[in-house]
């Protein structure tokens, strides 16, 4: 779900970032999604879903494609979990990226255009470069945040089928108070934090940059 996140927010808030008119309400319709509480966002997928009714299995049956039972099918209640995450995160990203682009002065842009550089060559050589702060800033807060999915999978899937969506605060919680193994999921917790400040680290170390503009 992070590389999903990051790709599409970026390609979004490039498309935002190009148009003038009714920006702050593309803006505004993206970030709603953001600001829903995840219950409600899963209570809303939910329908969607659904083998029976849902318009999603519709909308795939008028193009000739059979639908699933997807929140019940080992091989697809992960993913379609993950649609609703992206779904529900895409605007934070979105709204902080287009931050980042706003942020960049316009001289360099025109530079690069005297200098021959395409759309292309201005993306790779001008924005993403001057975007990379912005982006380990995205890139560490949305792993952070799927590291702790909970909310989603309890309400949607509750880590089933047979365990194939369980995540591991969904393990620590189950374990402390469904088996109540306080110590067990104490200890759990203990090492989840480690590992997130682990990859943080690995990030900000990997990704960091020293220029300033």
């Amino acid at each position: 779900a992070v590389p999903v996140n990051i790709v599409l927010a970026l390609a979004v808030s490039l498309a935002l970032n190009t148009i003038t008119r009714l920006r702050a309400l593309f803006r505004t319709v993206f970030f709603l999604p953001a600001i829903a509480s995840a219950v409600a966002v899963s209570l809303l997928w939910l329908p969607i879903y659904d083998p029976q009714a849902g318009w999603l299995n519709s909308a795939l049956e008028i193009v000739g494609i059979s639908g699933r039972s997807w929140l019940d099918d080992p091989s697809s209640a992960l993913w379609a979990v993950m649609v609703a995450a992206i779904w529900q995160d895409l605007g934070y990203n979105v709204i902080v990226f287009l931050a980042g682009l706003q942020a960049i002065p316009q001289e360099f842009y025109d530079v690069a255009k005297v200098d021959g550089a395409g759309v292309v060559a201005r993306f790779r050589r001008v924005t993403l470069p001057l975007l990379r702060r912005t982006f380990v800033f995205v890139l560490c807060l949305t792993t952070i945040g799927y590291l702790q999915e909970f909310t989603r999978i309890q309400v949607m899937t509750a880590g089933g089928p047979i365990r194939s969506s369980e995540t591991v605060v969904l393990h620590i919680y189950e374990r402390a108070f469904g088996d109540f193994q306080m110590g067990y999921a104490s200890a759990m917790s203990v090492l989840l934090m480690f590992l997130i400040l682990v990859v943080a680290l690995v990030q900000l170390r990997t990704l960091r940059t020293r220029w300033e503009y």
